[in-house]
């Protein structure tokens, strides 16, 4: 039986506004050998919520976005054997150490290598943006409906880039 999704918000909305939103205001930073940003919040957030998934739900292994690159493959190997956590602790570092409020933490659960749920939330905004597979979506628990494809020309279409790698 998957987790629940209220259950799960709850928890990362708990630990993102204790542990991202103190450290906002006096940002802890370093760099990583691929050259992306790291900082303490991005350690402290993925370690506590590490500790409570294993806690709640054990039988789940974890990868985190801070593991080793022989970490994530090894997890990766195993991930068709049972299901395993992905998180970003901080999906946006770089925003966040420049003091850009625009960062969430971005968690899913694959089952056989499969995602069946997943969730950002944005503690700025108190956003939590959740899906499971087959159940559609929601915003804060409302479901977020579907629309028809638009087709736009590329005109009228916007982008963003980033370049940091």
């Amino acid at each position: 039986m998957l987790p629940d999704l209220k259950t799960l918000r709850n928890l990362v909305r708990q630990i993102a506004q204790e542990e991202l939103l103190p450290r906002f205001a006096d940002v802890q930073r370093h760099t990583k050998l691929d050259g992306s940003v790291v900082t303490e919040a991005d350690i402290a957030l993925q370690q506590r919520l590490q500790q409570e998934l294993a806690r709640r739900w054990p039988e789940y292994d974890f990868l985190g976005e801070e593991m080793t690159g022989h970490e994530h493959e090894e997890l990766m190997r195993v991930c068709t054997q049972k299901g395993l956590w992905c998180l970003d602790p901080l999906d946006g570092t770089s925003n966040f150490a420049a003091g850009v409020p625009y960062f969430a933490v971005s968690l899913a659960l694959l089952i056989h290598c499969r995602p069946e749920l997943g969730l950002v939330y944005d503690p700025v905004r108190d956003e939590c943006f959740m899906a499971q597979r087959g159940k559609g979506a929601r915003l804060n628990g409302l479901s977020l409906g579907t629309h028809a494809a638009l087709e736009l020309p590329l005109q009228r279409c916007i982008a963003a880039v980033d370049f940091k790698r």
